[in-house]
């Protein structure tokens, strides 16, 4: 048990590491290499925008606790209106 925390902490301070080396170290001749294909992947890439995560996802019921249309309500004051429901095709609905 003692062995694989320490592992896990010298892992963990490696990845703490390697994310903070700034960007300057970075190669730039490999930087304009990669720089059209991120560019040319962004301008190509789709949106799919899945409108009933609220309710199909979140409505759920453990124990006799139901949150139907609770997680709804919550998007809707997060997002500045008065509250929400879930509609018949499981839609969240803001008012």
């Amino acid at each position: 048990m003692w062995k694989s925390t320490v592992i896990l902490l010298f892992c963990w301070a490696f990845l703490a590491y390697v994310s903070t080396i700034p960007v300057s170290e970075f190669d730039s001749k490999i930087a304009d290499e990669i720089r059209p294909e991120i560019s040319n992947n962004l301008q190509h890439s789709e949106h799919y925008r899945v409108r009933r995560f609220t309710c199909d996802v979140l409505s759920v019921e453990a124990k006799g606790v139901k949150l139907n249309h609770a997680a709804c309500g919550v998007h809707c004051l997060l997002r500045g209106k008065t509250g929400g429901w879930c509609d018949g095709r499981r839609v969240c609905r803001c008012r």
